[in-house]
């Protein structure tokens, strides 16, 4: 190849994760890959747990390479599969590769050096995960940093931290934040009577009182045991609110028994997974969220692009995220969370003020057209880079 038909060659990215789940990490993977201007870029996925992997959201537009790894480094198949790793990558010959979640991140970055590819990216999602775990997922998270070339992060925050705790020089870590399709998650302010009436015919949510959303994975971290507890201390001052927690994961029966022994099965609801969050975004008046960790969070990003005022932890990520146009609570607190859910719901102007700034925020400078377009350009930033070695 002439160095002319390098130049005008796509760049080739190999991107590397563990998984395929409805989660934030690999959602936004997903959208990544969907507006990636297909014209400029050529992408490669590979999911490290074959298993774990929904086949609805495997890609049908470009190669796609499964794996048996395990979630434990430690693992004896974890060489095997690193083995092939290495081979396709050394195959596929990327000019750069993109990796996403720990194992991807320790695994991807080993392979692509030895296998002769000068660009790393590597993508984190949540604070303070490398700091709650063993020593050894920290030395390993610490090596595989020196590997990459360019950490992507969601906040300054989270930039902090990394450098901090990891080690990692300030310049060598760029805070993108997470984007929002503002067209598929419009604001529609005329459609939450039709989308209550939805609510109450499918799931049997009466139509009338105030409705708070939380939309997440069940899991410890997002702290719903904390709402639920709210919702208990909240329905004395508001008795006609309800409370609809949609997703799933591994904490839901522990929240189904914890809303059975409350006795707020007419008030706390618990719909599982949804296809399509929009119609509950629509119907709610208000969007809970009291998670102990985040990045930056979509459903928060959907909830501001859909006019649906926050009620946040208040944590870094939630923050960056809607600023001083949200309620907030300190994590853990059921009372003071009760406290801004009932504020939020007794003063509608106020709500109507933050749901006006938050909108015009995401729509001006948190859209999924700006994130992916800051994501090219650091794979641009970097094969200039390599051709300039």
């Amino acid at each position: 190849m002439t160095d002319a038909e390098a130049e005008n060659r796509r760049i080739r990215v190999f991107y590397v994760v563990e998984r395929l789940a409805r989660a934030g990490t690999e959602l936004h993977l997903l959208r990544v890959l969907r507006h990636l201007n297909r014209e400029r870029f050529e992408p490669i996925l590979c999911c490290l747990n074959r298993s774990m992997c929904e086949s609805e959201l495997i890609p049908g537009d470009m190669p796609v390479h499964l794996l048996d790894a395990r979630w434990n480094l430690l693992h004896p198949s974890t060489l095997r599969v690193y083995g092939r790793l290495h081979r396709l990558i050394r195959e596929t010959q990327p000019d750069v590769v993109h990796s996403f979640l720990f194992v991807s991140n320790v695994l991807g970055s080993l392979a692509a050096r030895r296998a002769g590819v000068r660009s790393c990216v590597s993508s984190r999602g949540r604070m303070g995960i490398e700091w709650d775990a063993n020593f050894f997922h920290r030395l390993t998270q610490r090596r595989a940093d020196r590997r990459i070339d360019r950490i992507l992060c969601k906040t300054e925050a989270m930039r902090r931290e990394i450098a901090e705790h990891e080690r990692v020089p300030i310049d060598k870590i760029e805070v993108i934040p997470n984007g929002v399709d503002t067209l598929h998650f419009a604001f529609e302010p005329d459609g939450r009577a039709e989308a209550r009436r939805r609510l109450a015919q499918e799931f049997g949510i009466p139509a009338e009182g105030p409705l708070v959303l939380a939309v997440s994975n069940l899991k410890p971290i997002k702290n719903h045991a904390t709402l639920v507890e709210a919702a208990e201390i909240l329905t004395r001052r508001s008795p006609t609110v309800q409370i609809a927690i949609v997703g799933q994961g591994e904490s839901a029966e522990d929240l189904r028994e914890i809303v059975r022994t409350r006795k707020l099965d007419r008030t706390v609801h618990l719909p599982g997974h949804s296809r399509d969050v929009r119609v509950w975004m629509r119907a709610a008046d208000v969007f809970a969220a009291a998670s102990l960790s985040e990045g930056m969070p979509n459903a928060l990003l959907e909830a501001m692009a859909m006019g649906v005022a926050p009620v946040l932890s208040d944590i870094p990520g939630h923050r960056e995220t809607a600023l001083d146009n949200a309620w907030y609570f300190p994590p853990k607190d059921a009372r003071a969370l009760s406290d801004a859910l009932g504020e939020a719901l007794d003063f509608p102007e106020k709500r109507a003020e933050r749901v006006r700034a938050n909108h015009e925020r995401v729509v001006s400078s948190l859209s999924l057209e700006a994130m992916v377009r800051r994501i090219e350009t650091v794979y641009e930033e970097l094969k200039a880079g390599k051709r300039e070695r």
